[in-house]
């Protein structure tokens, strides 16, 4: 806790909220996250995640605008980017949709991101790699979509809770190994999802 973050904005579970900062950088939060910031900002643009949120940075060549997470530090100065780093997920990630942005852990060297690329952060083993991927569908969330590619069941069970605010289960080990691609378009009923992948 940072005593210059003196405004906090959550999207509680079930929900995507948006917001503008006062330097007009738009943020869509998802659900269960929370976004800490000072009411105004001074030289440097800088703000506190839980979770996950897609920011549309307010170009400025001088202060850079500046997101830490509990394992990550994202600094971009004008830009579209995401940063996921919810506490029970195994892996945090940012992925940058235009612009530029650079990448530290707890205050390491940078990584610098192209477009369309993902930095992936696992936190048990503390490595990170950096691929490619489709940013458009990383952000999906934002229009209602889910979209989930090769994840573990564990994971997408934990997108289910957040997106749905609900707690599951799994009584089973039978999906301990099971790794899912799924695509919803549209605001999927919770069944219509847990159906689709229980088959």
């Amino acid at each position: 806790g940072n005593s210059e973050y003196t405004a906090q904005y959550s999207a509680p579970k079930g929900q995507i909220s948006e917001t503008i900062l006062s330097d007009g950088t738009k943020v869509i939060l998802n659900a269960g996250s929370t976004l800490s910031y000072p009411e105004k900002f001074g030289k440097t643009r800088q703000v506190n995640l839980t979770g996950e949120a897609i920011f549309y940075v307010s170009a400025s060549k001088i202060r850079p605008f500046i997101v830490s997470t509990e394992n990550l530090q994202v600094r971009a100065h004008g830009t579209v980017f995401s940063v996921c780093d919810y506490p029970e997920d195994n892996q945090a990630s940012t992925t940058l949709c235009s612009g530029k942005i650079s990448v530290s852990r707890n205050n390491e060297k940078e990584s610098h991101l192209h477009e369309g690329q993902i930095l992936k952060y696992e936190k048990a083993t503390g490595t990170a790699a950096i691929m490619e991927t489709d940013a458009d569908e990383v952000i999906s969330w934002k229009d209602g979509e889910l979209r989930i590619k090769s994840m573990s069941f564990s994971q997408v069970m934990k997108i289910i809770e957040r997106r749905y605010d609900i707690n599951v289960h799994i009584t089973t080990a039978a999906y301990n190994n099971a790794v899912l691609t799924i695509k919803f378009l549209n605001n999927e009923s919770l069944e219509q999802v847990m159906e689709a992948i229980s088959k």
